[in-house]
């Protein structure tokens, strides 16, 4: 059947945000705010699709009173330096007026008995002053749903958009697709277009990561918007081998191992800090395992009862995913694998002009995942960080080395 068989509809705004995450959601809600007619599509349906609404527990919060230079300097160091200190200050002040403002909406967020935002300090990787904020990303991303549709968007749930549309003055018009489940034709026209769709991954530590299938830099691409940052699309993180899971580098912080089939610490091992990087973390796992010393178990059993049934709380679905597995993974290890997360995570993705998301295409903005992040997350990760890296010889019974 041609296409002038289907069915065909179409949807104007003044914003059309491509992509139903936390990014898009919150882009719908800021341009909502300034007057905006929205209408936010995704391919799935809009607050429960992708990663977002299963990569939460922890968010960075810092404050006004908090040392930023000494956070600054220790980012700084963990990213290889490639990082723009006022652009992460930005960032960082952003972030916290977005959940202070979440927070007096009545977004699910854990508050201290005085009322104000709860805060936690963690240890991730290399870094050692790091507020984080707590929150359960599944009401989270259901609340932020709900608030997009009370201040008048319209959500189009499980809408694929193949294409942007050309303006005849140049930039983008809006974008056209089809409904999956209606099995129709649709073309929305907008005065501006933000690509919120996500990244691309294999196998991660977040369910739904097999849903961030990188459509976001293909519409951008064929549209003519320039990428940046693609070599540090390769990352790689630990998952657990029942199914991928998230929360693990908050499990570190609070007491968990990896180790060899030998009870050895592998981080140790390879002279790296635990908890580590994560993509350092994945390559002392796939050493150890090439050198026959997998497979390689997460070790949680020095985590406290109260720090384990907080985290329960923290990440509800993982804790319940667990749980049907019939196997108490803080009392049993269970092996890890390592895993290819691609830009989840990364620095790469559509070039941004600045932080406001423009692209090198007019009215063509990009957030989240599907923007390069590269001045905010530096080189932490990808390809650049391990292609520095050379293999050195192991001493007299030590293991293999990697060095810069």
């Amino acid at each position: 059947m041609s296409l002038a068989h289907y069915p065909r509809g179409e949807l104007v705004s003044d914003v059309l945000v491509v992509g139903g995450g936390l990014a898009g959601l919150v882009a719908a809600w800021a341009a909502l705010r300034s007057g905006a007619r929205v209408v936010v599509a995704c391919k799935g349906y809009a607050g429960a699709d992708g990663v977002s609404p299963f990569a939460g527990g922890v968010a960075l919060y810092l404050l006004p009173e908090d040392d930023m230079e000494r956070f600054l300097d220790e980012h700084e160091q963990a990213v290889e330096g490639l990082v723009h200190r006022e652009a992460v200050c930005r960032v960082a002040e952003a972030s916290a007026r977005l959940w202070q403002e979440l927070g007096a909406l009545g977004a699910p967020l854990e508050h201290t008995s005085e009322g104000g935002l709860r805060r936690r300090w963690l240890k991730v990787g290399s870094r050692i002053h790091v507020p984080r904020l707590a929150l359960e990303s599944v009401g989270l991303l259901r609340f932020l749903r709900r608030l997009v549709r009370r201040s008048g968007a319209q959500i189009v749930d499980h809408a694929c958009l193949t294409a942007l549309l050309p303006s005849p003055q140049g930039g983008v018009a809006g974008a056209a697709g089809f409904l999956r489940q209606r099995g129709s034709l649709l073309a929305i026209r907008a005065r501006a277009v933000v690509l919120a769709a996500g990244g691309c991954a294999s196998r991660g530590a977040h369910m739904g990561v097999h849903s961030a299938m990188g459509e976001g830099y293909g519409l951008a691409a064929e549209a003519g918007a320039a990428l940046a940052g693609m070599e540090y699309c390769v990352s790689y993180i630990a998952t657990c081998s029942l199914f991928d899971s998230h929360g693990q580098c908050v499990l570190a912080a609070l007491g968990g191992r990896f180790r060899n089939r030998l009870g050895e610490n592998i981080l140790e091992r390879h002279g790296e800090p635990d908890p580590a990087p994560t993509q350092r973390l994945a390559l002392a796992m796939l050493t150890e395992i090439r050198e026959g010393r997998g497979p390689i178990y997460f070790d949680l059993r020095g985590i406290s009862e109260a720090d384990r049934r907080r985290w329960e709380t923290d990440f509800p679905l993982v804790a319940k995913g667990l749980a049907r597995t019939g196997v108490d993974v803080f009392t049993q290890p269970v092996s890890w694998i390592p895993r290819f997360t691609g830009s989840i995570g990364a620095g790469g993705g559509v070039f941004a002009r600045s932080l406001s998301g423009d692209t090198t295409v007019p009215v063509l903005f990009v957030a989240g995942d599907t923007a390069s992040r590269l001045p905010v997350v530096g080189a932490g990760n990808g390809e650049r960080l391990l292609g520095r890296m050379r293999r050195c010889p192991p001493g007299p019974g030590g293991p293999t080395r990697w060095a810069r």
